[in-house]
């Protein structure tokens, strides 16, 4: 039999010359010092085997459903981005909407009546375009 390297021989050798060294008046104490090690030991032993016991039973996960593309990190990323600009653009047109209340899209004083349909007399607006640059010959 071993204990960390040491026979039952040797152990017992290293008793005895303890026992020696701490002489006979002081032997009772060591043993009752040795004790109290010794339950120390088997209270933590069993604190430890029953946090160890707690973790194992919360792990019992059905990984069958486990899906990790649903974890991809870039989407993440871009579905709290896009969350939070559409939170900033509430924010934005509320604070608008409150301070300038009358407020008219298109409304200037030269045009009081704004209409967001073509008349129909009229052509359809073209947008501008740039004008052209001539190519040195």
């Amino acid at each position: 039999m071993e204990f960390f390297g040491i026979s039952g021989s040797e152990l017992l050798l290293i008793l005895v010359v303890g026992v020696i060294v701490i002489g006979p008046k002081h032997a009772a104490q060591a043993l009752l010092w040795f004790k109290g090690v010794i339950e120390w030991l088997r209270a933590w032993s069993a604190r430890l085997r029953e946090e160890a016991n707690f973790t194992k039973s919360g792990l019992n996960v059905d990984l069958k459903n486990f899906d990790p593309r649903e974890y991809d990190p870039r989407k993440m990323i871009k579905d709290a981005v896009a969350e939070e600009m559409q939170l900033w653009m509430e924010q934005a047109t509320s604070i608008e909407k409150a301070a300038t209340p009358g407020l008219v899209p298109g409304k200037t004083p030269d045009n009081p009546n704004p209409s967001t349909e073509p008349k129909p007399d009229e052509p359809p607006a073209e947008p501008p375009t740039a004008p052209r640059q001539e190519k040195p010959a």
